[in-house]
């Protein structure tokens, strides 16, 4: 053995392509020449059976921090000289008879990890000279693992020189430079890499396959993952527990959920990565359920739980806000000792957080040893999605100020935090230190920044933050013009998508559910939707969007339309369009598909019971008001306080006070919204005495009335015609209970000083009231002015309605009721004229009555009801009857140029009228007819309706759009 004692560094030659056996190195830090090698007194022959040296070629210099190589020639052959150039020994009749090795095998490995632990780039490149220098680099296994370091440093050029160079890459290469394109981010490229390492005949192994498939599994590549799970038939491959977790990953992540549990299924014996796989797979496509279930099966099998099946099994109870399981999640985490550790103690805020638990995540968070930023920013999270924004950005100064810098994560939920509330200035303060900290404004905080800038109506703001590169993202764009839309600016949102459209940018169904909310014309609403349904299927969200929009413009063809046509009908659904049909007066309609709901499986929710017994009210369906407070009851939904209060006001519209007293008596608890339904109920049946009572009995139990409830309280006096009492609860608002009247509260007491003939007083306050285009109060005042026949300032009320609502057919006629009242029948018919150029049509009246659990419609001069003959009979002799009682026809609202017989028959076919007729003649003697209406009964019906309950001897209650009419032996509750 020959060694050298100095530490005097030396170049070695480079080779060509060898075979190593054990093969290591150890760098040095100043190579020199392969000369002085062999000056050193290395022999140039070997004898294989006698020599074997080993020879040192550099020591640790611990004052200039070389780094030792050591090598090991061993003899291949015959004895033969060394030969070659200083500095590059040739490869080819030496290699023939050498081998070269390097001892101490953990040597070069070290010196790698090292490189990639400490990121030092710096020794990396010095490493990979010196390897490049003697040949090393040549070889595919010194290749693997040098490409293996420059990947972690994210360079990928310095990776591909290195894999180019190596002459016959081995499959330890090949899974190398695939593992490096995947660290790198760049998985797709692996596949393509794959197809030409098969090319090149070299076989897979565990290792490859697991590479691969993830490479599938990033990039959704399912066809290609196929292909790959083939090959590791082909080779035997699918018994490896890895091979078979990458395969259920693969699957799991291309949305294969049933192929993915029948690899799992197919497992002799899936072990904890088996299972950790498969359970993140459900996690990761909403199906939380079914995670939890697997994790619980786990655990009865007995295998013990990991850190990643706790992450999973959390991430799942997140999402489902399941708060219990958590909580038992929890005591498994504590048995097996993970609590304490940050990524566990973080996911355990996180789920505590989403599940609304704040005092538990608080808990966990004080038990970290030192919370870290994702420990803050999931208390930040928690606490803005829970609606506490302003503790959300407490929480964010504290974290400041205890010296914890936020990260893009953070700065996202606090911008949120602001968007929520608002919160312009914090949100600009928020914007800046963004700045200060250092962070690039990437995509995800580009989008929450113009989020935030326009949920405050700060518009410029949200424009400045567009970058080319953000207005690329449909996603900043959805946020521009929901913004825009929120602010009321619809032209303006449709303008920017157009804007967007023709820069490329593809619209996803977030951009078709903000662009139809800007709609405010039906022609608005198709064109998106052709846009939206050419070539692409509706989603349930959108189509649940164009379903309600189509219903507020009144097309409920085309909003049952998009209905049948959706493939995926939820809850919501049928919801949006039961409460579209009870919108547009299609009661029957609305109850149909309640039924067919109802049989297709299809649970009612709360907003499908608010739409329903909105239709009751209308239709004042009492019976089937109780059919449908039975099914809340089933569905345990009675004491919901919107449901409730919903009851109430449906048995009050109905003309059922009893029933209202009889549930507000059975209520556990009843908040204020409880009690002021039933002040309005009292209000809508002219009984004020009666909504005084419960507005003193909100009072004491300490409860503080709203606007609302004061609203119901006037409205009580403009239907009693109170003018005192109206007054003194209008100025008691600010006075007392510190609310500042709205446009309604003026319009209650306008309704009070018109109704007493107070013109100049009424005219005076429309004129100053802080409010502009005031319709309902013109309509009011001119209403007044039919009444009192007051035809001049009844002009110039309806000149201010037909200016804002130039179709509106309500306007016309009560203006043509007033010039028929003053006598002006030549003005009258002049006005019929307008209105018929004008387009203003009529919406058909509509009465309904409920017979037998069956509910009756008739419309004005309806034949068209089975029993049309005998109704017709039955008016005839109770118009005979009226006239004996001293009935007068009143035929203001009817156009002068119809003969008075003409004029009689049309009176006599009001759909009030028509539902009478029927009631008597379908229901027992002394029984009560309840009957709805969708507009104000004429002054015509109201005296004949009072006389039909005299001669008949029946009381009969009619609820118009006015108030509710009791009326009995010729009086009415209303006082007329």
């Amino acid at each position: 053995m020959h060694v050298i004692q100095n530490s005097t560094c030396l170049e070695l030659p480079c080779t060509g392509a060898r075979q190593w056996s054990s093969p290591d190195l150890y760098l040095a830090s100043h190579p020199t020449s392969f000369h002085k090698f062999h000056q050193a007194g290395v022999p140039s022959s070997f004898n294989q059976k006698n020599d074997s040296p080993i020879v040192p070629l550099f020591r640790a210099n611990q004052s200039s921090g070389a780094l030792t190589f050591l090598l090991q020639l061993e003899v291949g052959g015959a004895s033969s000289e060394l030969q070659g150039s200083p500095h590059r020994l040739k490869a080819e009749e030496p290699l023939r008879r050498f081998s070269i090795s390097i001892v101490y095998t953990d040597s070069f490995l070290d010196l790698v990890e090292q490189c990639i632990s400490e990121q030092d780039v710096a020794l990396g490149r010095e490493l990979y000279t010196f390897i490049a220098e003697i040949g090393l680099d040549l070889d595919s296994y010194f290749g693997s693992h040098l490409i293996r370091m420059f990947s972690s440093f994210n360079l990928l050029a310095e990776v591909n020189r290195i894999f180019s160079k190596i002459s016959r890459p081995s499959v330890f290469a090949w899974n190398a430079i695939f593992s490096a394109y995947t660290t790198c981010g760049e998985s797709y490229k692996v596949i393509r890499l794959y197809h030409e390492m098969r090319n090149a005949r070299v076989e897979p192994d565990a290792h490859v396959s697991v590479t691969v498939l993830k490479a599938c599994a990033m990039t959704a590549a399912l066809a290609e993952g196929e292909w790959t799970h083939a090959q590791v038939l082909e080779y035997g491959l699918e018994a490896n527990v890895f091979v078979s977790s990458a395969l259920i990953n693969m699957y799991s992540k291309c949305g294969q959920l049933i192929r993915a549990h029948m690899i799992f299924e197919k497992s002799m014996q899936p072990s904890l990565i088996t299972w950790n796989a498969l359970i993140a797979g459900y996690v990761d496509h909403g199906h939380g359920e079914q995670a939890l279930t697997l994790f619980s099966i786990m655990i009865d099998c007995g295998l013990e739980p990991d850190k990643r099946t706790f992450l999973s099994s959390l991430k799942a109870c997140s999402r489902m806000s399941a708060l219990k399981i958590g909580e038992q999640i929890h005591s498994h985490i504590i048995k097996h000792g993970l609590d304490l550790t940050m990524t566990i103690g973080n996911s355990l805020i996180d789920m505590y957080s989403k599940c609304g638990s704040l005092q538990n995540a608080w808990l966990v968070f004080d038990k970290l040893p030192q919370p870290d930023v994702v420990s803050w920013s999931a208390m930040i999270s928690g606490y803005t999605h829970h609606g506490l924004s302003q503790d959300a950005l407490q929480l964010f100064r504290d974290m400041m100020q205890n010296g914890v810098l936020p990260n893009t994560v953070t700065f996202i939920c606090v911008i949120k935090a602001c968007a929520k509330i608002a919160a312009f200035e914090e949100g600009k303060e928020v914007h800046s230190y963004l700045y200060e900290c250092g962070l690039e404004v990437d995509l995800s905080l580009g989008i929450a920044l113009v989020d935030m800038y326009a949920k405050c109506k700060s518009l410029p703001d949200a424009v400045a933050m567009l970058t080319p590169s953000f207005m690329q993202s449909s996603v900043t764009w959805n946020a521009l013009v929901g913004g825009y839309t929120e602010c009321g600016h619809g032209d303006e949102a449709l303008q920017l998508f157009q804007q967007m459209l023709h820069q490329g940018v593809i619209p996803d169904q977030v951009t078709f559910a903000c662009i139809l909310k800007a709609c405010t014309r039906l022609e608005q609403c198709m064109s998106i939707h052709a846009r939206i349904i050419d070539g692409n299927e509706l989603d349930s969200h959108t189509g649940t969007i164009l379903i309600d929009l189509y219903a507020k413009f009144g097309n409920t063809e085309m909003a049952k339309w998009v209905f049948d046509r959706l493939p995926n009908k939820n809850v919501v659904t049928w919801s949006t369009l039961i409460a579209g049909y009870v919108q547009n007066g299609l009661e029957h309609e609305a109850f149909d598909l309640f039924k067919q709901m109802k049989q297709v499986g299809v649970e009612p929710n709360q907003v499908t019971f608010l739409g329903i017994m909105e239709a009751c009210a209308s239709m004042a369906a009492v019976a089937h008001g109780k059919m449908i407070q039975a099914i809340i009851v089933e569905n345990g939904l009675e004491s919901n306080a919107s449901i409730a209060s919903a009851l109430l006001d449906m048995y009050a519209k109905c003309g059922a006070l009893e029933e209202a007293h009889i549930l507000f008596n059975r209520l556990p608890s009843r908040d204020a919204v409880v009690w002021t339904t039933l002040v309005g109920g009292h209000a809508h049946h002219s009984d004020y005495q009666g909504a005084l009572r419960y507005f003193k009995g909100m009072l004491q139990t300490g409860l503080a009335p709203d606007e609302v409830t004061l609203l119901c309280l006037l409205s009580a006096c403009s239907h009693a015609a109170l003018l005192d009492e109206g007054c003194l609860i209008f100025k008691s608002m600010p006075e007392i209970y510190g609310i500042f009247p709205e446009v309604e509260h003026y319009d209650c007491l306008l309704d009070l000083f018109s109704f007493a003939g107070k013109f100049d007083v009424s005219e005076d306050l429309l004129e100053t009231i802080p409010f502009e285009c005031n319709v309902v109060g013109w309509k009011i005042l001119l209403g007044a002015c039919r009444r009192h026949g007051n035809a001049g300032l009844g002009k110039r009320c309806f000149e201010q309605v037909i200016q804002h609502e130039p179709v509106n057919a309500s306007g016309f006629a009560l203006m043509s009721s007033t010039y028929v009242h003053t006598g002006l029948l030549e003005e009258a018919e002049n006005l019929e004229g307008v209105r018929r150029h004008a387009n203003a049509w009529k919406i058909p009246a509509k009465a309904c009555i409920e017979v037998n659990n069956k509910i009756h419609s008739f419309t004005v001069g309806d034949m068209t009801h089975p029993l049309s003959d005998r109704i017709r009979g039955k008016l005839k002799s109770l118009t005979t009857s009226l006239m004996e009682e001293g009935y007068a026809p009143q035929f203001d609202s009817i156009p002068s140029v119809l003969s008075t017989e003409h004029k009689r028959g049309v009176l006599c076919g009001h759909s009030e009228r028509l539902a009478i007729a029927f009631g008597l003649l379908s229901t027992p003697e002394g029984a009560t007819l309840r009957i709805s209406k969708n507009f104000r009964m004429c002054n015509d019906c109201h005296i004949a309706v009072k006389l039909i309950s005299k001669v008949e001897k029946r009381e009969i209650m009619i609820a118009d759009t006015y108030c509710v009419h009791y009326c009995r032996d010729g009086v009415c509750s209303c006082r007329d």
